[in-house]
């Protein structure tokens, strides 16, 4: 048996041991270990860039720097807002893939960049799998489906019964051939088993003016838009694409209870130069999960359409490879040329 007041010795023996131990590892550690001790401690140490690969003042751009505002806070550095447009996301997806993986150059990218490009164009310039690492999933940004008030269909199944009675006969208003809404549009129908009449238009707005007006009778767009004009009654909101219905928007059915399994919409995500140091996706991670969820943040996204998402850099990772076929398939089947 040992007594306790032999038993303190050792113990104040082995603390003295274990201070000294240390102290000769801290002299004799390389400096790559030192360094990296160092990093670890003191990122960002500087403003970190966000490329943004799409126009200002777009929904994707409207909230990033809402994102960006509260990084700055938690993070207490200036986080800079980079657009960099052109090309399907091609101008900004290669500044990033080209910035140093240091933690201090990030991606925040629709999912069109990451699903639609790599299928619309013949050289993207980048591929997701080699060049980027997934960080964290911010928003989805489900569509609506809406008709004129006076068009006679009043439900989602209503829409369908008409149209496989009359193929190709009702018009569907749409932002531009092979964009993210317009392939929504053809993706719905396909798994509706219904044809509609595509009548692309240069601008969103555009095509939403058409239905108003009764040019066409059909469309599919953002949750915020419709929904503002269905609430002024100028349009009819018969579904949206999301897998359950919408906060704020219960009244309205998804397009999965007629079509078991339906989902379509966008999202954007945060990803970054392959080898970016894991303190630094890690720490975005959690802030940006934080973030999302703060009660005036979270309203204030749903306002614009766009709903908190969140998760794991590897459920982001795996959400954009199981995303990738989904549209490649569908691109062949419209008989889509990359450009």
């Amino acid at each position: 048996m040992i007594r306790s007041g032999t038993l303190f010795w050792w113990v104040a023996l082995a603390r003295r041991a274990t201070r000294a131990s240390m102290a000769i590892a801290c002299v004799l550690a390389p400096p790559l270990m030192l360094a990296t001790t160092a990093h670890a401690q003191s990122w960002p140490a500087r403003p970190v860039r966000l490329i943004v690969p799409i126009t200002a003042g777009t929904l994707t751009d409207i909230t990033a720097r809402l994102i960006a505002d509260r990084l700055r806070v938690t993070l207490g550095q200036q986080i800079v807002v980079d657009n960099r447009a052109g090309a399907g996301g091609i101008v900004g997806m290669n500044a990033l893939v080209r910035s140093a993986p240091d933690g201090y150059t990030m991606g925040f990218v629709p999912a069109s960049v990451l699903t639609l490009t790599p299928v619309l164009f013949r050289n993207p310039q980048f591929d997701a799998d080699r060049d980027l690492v997934p960080v964290v999933a911010v928003v989805t940004t489900p569509f609506m489906v809406a008709v004129h008030p006076g068009s006679g269909i009043e439900s989602f199944p209503d829409l369908v019964k008409r149209a496989r009675a009359q193929p190709d006969k009702i018009n569907i208003a749409v932002l531009a051939r092979n964009t993210a809404v317009h392939l929504a549009g053809e993706l719905l129908a396909s798994a509706s088993g219904i044809r509609l009449y595509v009548v692309p238009y240069k601008g969103a707005t555009d095509a939403v003016a058409s239905v108003v007006s009764g040019e066409n009778a059909v469309t599919i767009g953002g949750v915020a838009t419709m929904a503002t004009l269905a609430r002024a009654g100028k349009l009819r909101a018969i579904a949206t694409t999301s897998r359950e219905r919408l906060p704020g928007h219960e009244n309205i059915p998804t397009v999965a209870e007629t079509v078991p399994g339906f989902e379509v919409g966008g999202w954007f995500g945060i990803v970054a130069p392959m080898g970016t140091p894991a303190e630094a996706i890690e720490r975005i991670n959690r802030d940006v999960n934080a973030i999302i969820r703060v009660p005036e943040v979270a309203a204030r996204l749903v306002e614009f359409g766009a709903f908190p998402s969140g998760g794991s850099p590897a459920a982001l990772g795996e959400f954009i490879r199981a995303e990738r076929p989904v549209w490649a398939k569908l691109a062949r089947d419209l008989g889509i040329q990359p450009e």
